[in-house]
């Protein structure tokens, strides 16, 4: 049976954007047919950890039930370099605990991670959703393997938009940001465009 896992960022004691998360495991569920409804405030709990540190709160869980949840102190990824990964086969439509492809992917580059591009449209990278500016506006791709959190977050509060982006216009771009549940806007990695390693085609 397959697992799924969210990473929920926890912060001066705050549980943020649960809603979001919530929505994402209802969907996970829903799309499994599986009768089973998990709340996830029911399990996280917050009263021993410290308010002077962010945890990344890591629920584990499969179709019938929540199997694990842990907290981790969080430590943001240092990513001065990417490198373009095709790959035409991978999908994450959900938040699956099984990361071995994307993993795959990763350890191939030489880079601090990864721009995955299928079928010449741009998804993601390998723990991230990717938010690319043209000096002006802030675009994330129409076509990414997993809708995250603080994607959809950015997209509803109008600081980010959805755009078609394929493999070619990323020199279109000066900067591209790498976000997720775990890393506010305001504190994102931001790399230059120019540090973006192209393959042969």
């Amino acid at each position: 049976m397959s697992r799924f896992i969210e990473s929920i960022r926890i912060a001066n004691g705050l549980i943020e954007n649960l809603s979001l998360h919530q929505e994402r495991v209802n969907r996970t569920l829903l799309d499994y047919s599986a009768g089973t409804r998990i709340h996830l405030e029911e399990y996280i709990k917050t009263h021993a950890l410290s308010d002077q540190m962010v945890y990344k709160c890591r629920v584990i869980y499969d179709l019938n039930e929540i199997q694990e949840v842990q907290y981790i102190p969080y430590q943001k990824r240092v990513v001065g370099s990417l490198a373009i990964a095709r790959d035409n086969s991978i999908e994450y439509h959900h938040k699956y605990a099984n990361r071995d492809h994307i993993n795959r992917l990763f350890s191939n580059s030489g880079a601090d991670d990864i721009i995955i591009v299928k079928n010449g449209c741009v998804t993601d990278a390998s723990y991230a959703n990717l938010v690319f500016c043209d000096g002006v506006s802030w675009y994330t791709s129409n076509t990414p393997l997993l809708k995250g959190v603080r994607r959809e977050q950015l997209i509803r509060d109008g600081i980010i938009k959805e755009a078609a982006i394929r493999e070619e216009d990323i020199c279109d771009f000066s900067t591209v940001r790498l976000i997720n549940a775990m890393i506010p806007w305001e504190e994102a990695v931001e790399v230059p465009v120019s540090r973006i390693v192209f393959p042969a085609p």
